[in-house]
């Protein structure tokens, strides 16, 4: 809709344009309150800093996580390579004495790495935890 025809709704007909598919219920109701035909009825301008600052710190958190499960996803990557490089060399070992010096030169990297995916936090805390595909890495080594 171009914004003359809003503007026209707006203050001719006390109408609000269809509320846009990415705008949810709290943010819509902002709308709807900053947008009231009395200027008595409307919310006043200090609560409408206040809720679009509660807006961007959702927005910052849910970026918190999204950021983390990336991570999360990157950390299990290389945990599967180690694991997929420690079963070849399990394959190769059988009475080689160097290739179980490499075996167990990739188990600690592996611990290692593991300690790294998932740092000193409760299971519940941490993303890694949660990936059933990272879980069933670590089994499968």
């Amino acid at each position: 809709m171009e914004n003359a025809v809003v503007k026209f709704k707006v203050k001719k007909l006390h109408e609000l344009p269809p509320r846009p598919r990415n705008c949810n219920d709290d943010q819509w109701g902002l709308v709807e309150r900053m947008c009231k035909y009395d200027p008595c009825a409307r919310i006043e301008i200090i609560a409408v800093v206040d809720e679009l600052g509660k807006f961007a710190q959702v927005s910052e958190e849910t970026t918190a996580c999204d950021e983390r499960a990336v991570d999360a996803v990157s950390e299990r990557e290389g945990v599967k390579s180690i694991v997929a490089a420690m079963k070849q060399l399990t394959i190769d070992s059988d009475s080689d004495a160097s290739y179980k010096a490499k075996l167990a030169r990739i188990y600690r990297q592996l611990w290692s790495r593991i300690g790294q995916a998932v740092p000193f936090s409760k299971p519940e805390d941490n993303t890694l935890w949660r990936d059933a595909e990272f879980l069933a890495i670590v089994d499968d080594a």
